[in-house]
C-alpha cells in the first residue's frame, strides 16, 4: 500500500458525519498521532480537495481558515466490508428497540448505517439471518399503552447535558400541573420504565434526588456549570432500594395463599431468591418470600383478585382487606 493511499485512507475515516467537521489542522495532528507521515498542510488541503471529486465531502465554509471538512447529509457510510445479514439483522434491532434511548448526535451518526441495514435485509429476499426481524417481537407483560409523546428537542438536549456531565435548566409540568415549572439541576441518569423514560437528578439548589419524566419537560436548556451528584450515590442502589417503586416501608416477609394457577406461575419466575412455596391442599399454595413493601407491591397483589389471600404481616393483610372492600362497596353502589 503506498504512503499516499495509506495517508488519504486514513483521512477518510477522520472526517466525521454531517452534524459535526474537522479541520486540516487537527487531520494532520491526528495522522502523526497514528504514526502517518503527515505532510504539509497545503497538501493535506489538496488531498481534502481531490478526495471531494470522488466521495461525499464538503467545506462547512469556503471562507474559513483552515477549511471544515464533514461527509455529505445523506452520504451512505465509508464501511470495507459492507454490512453482512447478520450484522444488518443486529443493527435493525438497534433502530426498533434503542431509538428512545440514544442522544440525536448518536442517531444522526447511526442513520447511514441503518439506511445500509435497511438494503441489505431487502436484498436477502426474507432468507437466511434477514428473516429474524419478521420473526420475531416483543411484548410487554400486561395492557400495553401507546407511549407518551416527548418533545424530540427537549430529549435531545437532556441527552446532551447528560453526555456532556452539565446542569440542566428545565420548563416542566408536574403530574398535577397548576402551570410548568422552572428546576435548574444536576443530570444523573436515564431509567425506562415500559413506554416512560425518567431523567433521575439532583436539584442544584439543596441535592434532592428527583425524577423527571421525560415527556413532561417542556423545554430544556443546557448550561455552563458541570453536572455533579449527592456524595455516595449510587443509580443502581437508589434502584435497588425502590427508588422506582414508591418505599412504604422496609423488608417484609410476605405470607400469602395462592391458587394453583397463579401458584404455578410463581413457582417458574420467583418473586425472591428466597421463595419457597408448599402445597397446602392441591388446590392452593403457600407462598414465602422477602420483599420490599411498595405500592408496587399493593398493586401487584391486588391484580390477582380472588387468587390471593395475603396472610403476613398482619399490617399488610389489614391493608389488602381494606382495598377489597372498598373495591366490593364500589360494586355495591347502584348507578
Amino acid at each position: 500500500m503506498s504512503e499516499t493511499f495509506a495517508r488519504q485512507w486514513a483521512m477518510l475515516k477522520m472526517i466525521p458525519r454531517y452534524s459535526q467537521s474537522i479541520d486540516s489542522v487537527t487531520i494532520r495532528d491526528q495522522l502523526r498521532g497514528e504514526g502517518i507521515d503527515a505532510p504539509s498542510l497545503r497538501t493535506i488541503q489538496r488531498d481534502l480537495e481531490m478526495l471531494s471529486q470522488s466521495f461525499p465531502l464538503e467545506v462547512v465554509n469556503p471562507k474559513e481558515r483552515p477549511n471544515q471538512w464533514h461527509w455529505m447529509k445523506g452520504a451512505a457510510p465509508l464501511a470495507i466490508p459492507g454490512l453482512d445479514p447478520t450484522e444488518a439483522v443486529t443493527m435493525k434491532l438497534v433502530e426498533t428497540y434503542l431509538r428512545p434511548l440514544l442522544p440525536g448526535a448518536m442517531l444522526d451518526a447511526l442513520a447511514p448505517h441503518f439506511e445500509s441495514a435497511e438494503r441489505v435485509l431487502k436484498s436477502e429476499g426474507g432468507l437466511g439471518p434477514a428473516r429474524w426481524t419478521s420473526i420475531i417481537r416483543t411484548l410487554p407483560k400486561g395492557i400495553q399503552l401507546l407511549p407518551p409523546k416527548i418533545d424530540l428537542q427537549a430529549q435531545r438536549t437532556v441527552y446532551d447535558a447528560l453526555l456532556r456531565k452539565k446542569q440542566l435548566e428545565l420548563d416542566y409540568r408536574p403530574r398535577k400541573p397548576k402551570g410548568n415549572e422552572r428546576y435548574r439541576i444536576n443530570p444523573i441518569g436515564l431509567v425506562v420504565r415500559d413506554s416512560v423514560i425518567y431523567l433521575v437528578a439532583s436539584l442544584v439548589e439543596n441535592d434532592a434526588i428527583r425524577q423527571f419524566v421525560l415527556h413532561r419537560i417542556k423545554s430544556a436548556q443546557v448550561r455552563d456549570e458541570p453536572a455533579t451528584s449527592p456524595r455516595g450515590f449510587d443509580l443502581d442502589e437508589y434502584i435497588a432500594k425502590g427508588g422506582f417503586g414508591w418505599p412504604t416501608g422496609g423488608k417484609i416477609r410476605l405470607v400469602a395463599i395462592f391458587d394453583h394457577g397463579s401458584a404455578q406461575t410463581l413457582g417458574e419466575t420467583p418473586l425472591s431468591p428466597d421463595q419457597n412455596i408448599t402445597e397446602l391442599d392441591g388446590k392452593r399454595f403457600k407462598l414465602t418470600a422477602t420483599v420490599q413493601e411498595t405500592k408496587e407491591l399493593y398493586w401487584w397483589l391486588s391484580s390477582f383478585g380472588p387468587e390471593v389471600e395475603v396472610m403476613e404481616p398482619k399490617g399488610l393483610r389489614a391493608l389488602m382487606r381494606k382495598l377489597v372492600g372498598s373495591s366490593a362497596k364500589r360494586y355495591r353502589i347502584k348507578r
